[in-house]
């Protein structure tokens, strides 16, 4: 069984998990936090998802997921995740929610994230490149059991919810992708530092530094361009 030696946390030392300068914008984050809380809620009280809380997480995740996992009747829906979320195993966890249309390994991971009492991350290659995985991996029980494992033990070395802990890790790539866009676009046009903003106006990239050459450069040391 592969290890978690596999996963290189590339956080820097000083990187924060604050939501709304990580993620996304602040109206977003509200948005998700509030689809987190009402999926447990239903899924404490019934046990499994609805189909319409089942079609909210698949497009959450992608919104090219919702014409497959539409498929799915509402028994199977209930059923399926039942079985899931009281399953002891990883394996049948995993097997249950894989068995429905449109569920594969990620979206199964949404779905555990967001419903399953146990700490969940979400399988995306955005959060893994953060951990260092260069190109997306065969999805299989060994990489998974080692991704829940290394997930959880940082996330309590950061001393944060699972929910944060994944957040930072899919926004810290993207904020560097974002920074890596902007940064050759300013150097290829030549484009002054003060209209950085008009360019990305992302939250994120709004606390960006001025992009002198010496600030280029120490972005880039920092994201691992």
């Amino acid at each position: 069984m592969k290890d978690s030696q596999q996963f290189e946390l590339r956080l820097p030392s000083d990187f924060s998990l604050e939501a709304g300068r990580w993620y996304d914008t602040p109206d977003k984050v509200e948005r998700d936090e509030h689809m987190a809380k009402v999926t447990k809620a239903y899924v404490k009280e019934n046990g499994c998802l609805n189909a319409e809380l089942f079609m909210q997480l698949a497009r959450w995740k992608s919104p090219r997921l919702t014409g497959r996992a539409a498929r799915n009747t509402e028994q199977e829906i209930e059923e399926m995740t039942r079985m899931a979320l009281s399953a002891k195993t990883e394996r049948c966890r995993i097997a249950c929610l894989t068995g429905l249309e449109g569920v594969g390994w990620p979206m199964a991971s949404v779905i555990l994230h967001f419903c399953h009492r146990d700490r969940y991350p979400i399988l995306d290659v955005r959060a893994l490149g953060t951990l260092g995985v260069k190109t997306k991996p065969a999805y299989n029980l060994d990489f998974w059991v080692a991704y829940i494992g290394f997930c959880r033990d940082k996330a309590k070395q950061y001393k944060a919810s699972m929910r944060s802990f994944d957040r930072a890790l899919w926004g810290y790539s993207y904020h560097g992708a974002l920074i890596r866009c902007v940064i050759s676009w300013v150097f290829l046009n030549a484009v002054p530092a003060v209209c950085l903003v008009s360019i990305a106006p992302h939250s994120a990239m709004c606390r960006l530094p001025s992009l002198t050459p010496s600030a280029c450069a120490a972005n880039k040391s920092r994201y691992k361009f």
